[in-house]
């Protein structure tokens, strides 16, 4: 899309409708429907998902550190363990992590901006049985507006379908207990629990409890 083009996506387009482009923001893409007789345009939130490169990680490294702290800032109180935990989401942290031969992060993005992303890592073993035959998915986060549009599900398609692809009997992640929303929603898409371990890091003890979960791969 060009800079400063308006993208209408409906065919057949009333003639109406030419007289209100005009009136539309430049950039975006609209969706028109006769509502009660009149023409309404509304403005249309499409998503790309594809495998990112080592040249998002300058991207991922904003967005990372700000989807984390919005979500789990509340859960440290020792500034330095807390700062040292977002560096792991930094850019530099990021680009290591997408050059490995046995990772591969997708991201999700709007208007050619990242609002979200999904990391696996094949053939690592979880802290339960210690299988190595399965992927985990150490993150999967999206911006706040990004929510609720079935992204997250589509990103965990993608990883199950690649891991899959490499040879992976199963998927796994970990959940904090104290966060049910992230869990409940794994069970949603097919995860069951296979045990309960202790996060690392010095976080809050409350929350240091972690439910892991594992999906067959389809």
């Amino acid at each position: 899309m060009i800079a400063g083009e308006i993208v209408v996506l409906d065919h057949n387009l009333p003639s109406e409708a030419l007289s209100i482009l005009p009136s539309l923001s430049a950039g975006k893409e609209f969706h028109f429907d006769i509502v009660d007789g009149a023409l309404k345009a509304s403005a249309m939130q499409t998503f790309r998902f594809r495998i990112a490169e080592p040249s998002d990680a300058e991207q991922l490294g904003i967005i990372g550190p700000a989807i984390y702290a919005e979500c789990y800032g509340h859960m440290w109180n020792n500034a330095a363990a807390y700062a040292e935990r977002l560096q792991t989401f930094s850019t530099v942290a990021t680009a290591e992590f997408i050059s490995r031969s046995n990772t591969k992060t997708w991201l999700v993005e709007q208007r050619n901006r990242a609002v979200g992303f999904l990391s696996l890592v094949i053939a690592s073993p979880d802290p339960i049985h210690a299988r190595t035959d399965g992927a985990e998915v150490p993150r999967i986060y999206l911006l706040a507006p990004a929510r609720g549009k079935g992204l997250a599900a589509k990103l965990m398609a993608e990883a199950d379908r690649y891991a899959r692809a490499m040879g992976s009997s199963h998927i796994w992640l970990d959940a904090m207990k104290q966060a049910p929303w992230a869990w409940q929603t794994y069970q949603k898409w097919g995860f069951t629990k296979i045990g309960e371990t202790t996060f690392p890091g010095d976080m809050r003890p409350e929350f240091k409890p972690m439910i892991v979960m594992r999906r067959w791969c389809a």
